[in-house]
């Protein structure tokens, strides 16, 4: 279970990377991380929809290439998530999340609230990218590192 942990989170820091990468290749990105800007003046701008010449329609109206397996990355740590979490329960382990705790007996809830987290997630980033790609796929970076972050912090129990 430890090797698989590891490789999980193997795989979506090497996703996290990989989608920087395809973030920073994308001409939107580039535009908007000009030095000297001041912050106030970048979040203004990602909240406004982003001037697509007609040429450029094409591309923009597809998503983030990096979005995907970001999806598929978040499901997989929040499966590995629950896996832990029961796993640790059963050796003894509590929930450190006080919103899981009081569902932490009945298991089709637990599975229900965390499918739900990912379904919401999932449908933000994909009404955000029609018109802020960048922030869609930060979106999707922030929720899976967290997830990454917990799944770590579930294996570090078990391994105690």
């Amino acid at each position: 279970m430890k090797r698989l942990v590891t490789a999980i989170i193997t795989v979506t820091a090497a996703l996290a990377f990989s989608s920087a990468a395809l973030l920073a290749a994308e001409p939107a990105a580039a535009s908007s991380l000009h030095a000297g800007v001041s912050a106030a003046a970048l979040q203004r701008f990602a909240q406004q929809p982003l001037y697509v010449p007609p040429s450029m329609s094409a591309v923009r109206h597809s998503r983030p290439a990096a979005l995907v397996p970001l999806y598929i990355s978040l499901g997989a740590l929040e499966a590995v998530d629950t896996a832990t979490t029961f796993r640790g329960l059963n050796q003894g382990a509590s929930e450190a999340n006080p919103v899981m705790r009081g569902l932490m007996g009945h298991g089709a809830a637990v599975i229900g609230v965390k499918a739900a987290v990912t379904a919401t997630s999932i449908w933000a980033a994909e009404r955000m990218w029609r018109h802020n790609r960048v922030g869609a796929v930060v979106l999707m970076l922030a929720v899976n590192g967290v997830m990454a972050a917990v799944v770590g912090h579930n294996a570090g129990v078990l391994g105690r």
